[in-house]
């Protein structure tokens, strides 16, 4: 065996490594997905869909507060600019007051 093929084989074990990985993170993306659909289709049997929404975003926050310093990435989740993510906010808002308005539908109770 020549000193030549040395690199290929320890590149093509890196390669399969990272394939492996790769399909580990796979599979545990599907599992927690279909773990989390199950779960939503269980919780909609007796709780109405805005409080589902609000259970879902209140525990994929909670996550990512956790993961984010654990990884030391907090910062990362401050905006670049934050007056440009707070008036896109107020842009939204006021866009989807201004839907609302025109349509006559809201969230009052008839």
């Amino acid at each position: 065996m020549s000193a030549e093929t040395l690199p290929e084989l320890s590149a093509a074990s890196d390669a399969g490594r990272s394939n492996t990985r790769a399909a580990g993170i796979a599979v545990l993306a599907f599992v927690v997905f279909s773990g989390a659909d199950a779960l939503i289709k269980l919780l909609a049997i007796d709780l109405p869909a805005p409080q589902i929404t609000l259970i879902t975003t209140i525990v994929g926050l909670v996550l990512l507060f956790a993961y984010a310093p654990a990884m030391g990435r907090l910062r990362n989740l401050v905006p670049l600019h934050p007056g440009l993510a707070v008036s896109r906010a107020a842009a939204r808002r006021r866009c989807a007051f201004a839907s609302v308005a025109a349509t006559g539908q809201g969230c009052r109770k008839r």
